[in-house]
């Protein structure tokens, strides 16, 4: 029983395959060039990273994106664009600046960046260098309080 079931799907398929209408090419060119000449992907991308920053939840940077695409479907003709709810998020959170850097045996920069919803510091934190030796997550634990 198997067997025929495999073999009816097969067929059937085979079948399928050529019932398909060919593709109107002057479409298909309709579409390749409004998408290679025309394409808004850039502008997009650009206002969804670089002028509305990043957009974890409950964020400024979130709240301007979501306030420019509903801006942006509205002029494009789509009608009732809004924003709708989706339950209490709670505390959103930005980095404002962070820094780090090594001061001995010379100047270094360390390219970081800290994990979201970090608190603050009351101003520069100096340490010892930890290096740090773990195969899991466990072995991180010998580590707390110390990084």
């Amino acid at each position: 029983m198997k067997r025929f079931t495999i073999a009816a799907m097969a067929f059937s398929l085979c079948f399928s395959a050529f019932a398909q209408d060919a593709p109107d090419a002057a479409t298909v060119q309709k579409i390749r060039k409004a998408g290679l000449e025309n394409s808004k992907v850039m502008d997009i991308a650009f206002n969804l990273t670089d002028v509305s920053g990043p957009r974890l939840s409950n964020s400024p940077g979130l709240k301007r994106a979501q306030e420019w695409a509903v801006k942006q479907l509205t002029e494009w003709g789509l009608k009732n664009a809004h924003l709708e709810s989706w339950g209490n998020f709670g505390k959103g959170w930005q980095v404002d600046k962070y820094y780090a850097a090594t001061t001995t045996p010379f100047y270094h920069p360390i390219i970081a960046s800290p994990k979201a919803w970090t608190p603050g510091t009351n101003g520069p934190i100096k340490s010892e260098v930890v290096l740090i030796k773990a195969d899991n997550v466990s072995d991180l634990a010998k580590y707390k309080g110390k990084l």
